[in-house]
């Protein structure tokens, strides 16, 4: 899709349709054009029926952002279900786009995120004493003697201070 310059600024929101029923939705319609709404993100909260799978998922059903970065499985399908997308509605006029995600700044800290983590670390540290000597870890008695016991910087630890 080709961005092209708009002569009238986009203005709307998030509408979810498969929520009301089909009085509702077309009331809806006459409320958007008597607010001059041209633009809306559709569906927000129907991602689930495109691809259900629950490999990578780290939270509870219905809590938000409930699945894992690091899953290969997760990023399988997000590709998969972005590339459908584009196929099936490249070429429809009225689309300006879409977005996969709009939840950012959420983290995992699942046994895959802190696997992640540490392998990380071993490639940018090389080795554990160089982790040590970097993070500066034996001033307050932290020294770390392997990468296993190196744990995901949370709010719950204070291991973020060491990350440069």
């Amino acid at each position: 899709m080709a961005y092209t310059t708009k002569k009238y600024i986009l203005f709307g929101g998030d509408y979810n349709p498969n929520q009301w029923d089909e009085a509702t939705l077309r009331q809806d319609m006459i409320y958007f054009r008597e607010a001059k709404i041209n633009t809306v993100v559709l569906p927000v909260f129907s991602w689930a029926k495109l691809d259900v799978d629950i490999e990578g998922r780290k939270r509870t059903h219905g809590m938000r952002v409930f699945f894992c970065y690091n899953s290969e499985k997760y990023r399988e399908r997000a590709a998969a279900i972005a590339a459908a997308m584009a196929q099936r509605y490249r070429n429809r006029k009225g689309l300006e786009g879409w977005h996969v995600a709009n939840e950012y700044g959420t983290s995992c800290y699942c046994e895959n995120c802190q696997k992640k983590f540490r392998e990380w670390l071993k490639r940018r540290y090389g080795t554990i004493e160089n982790l040590n000597a970097r993070w500066g870890t034996e001033f307050w008695g932290r020294t770390y003697y392997s990468f296993e016991e190196v744990m995901l910087p949370t709010k719950l630890n204070d291991d973020c201070q060491f990350l440069e």
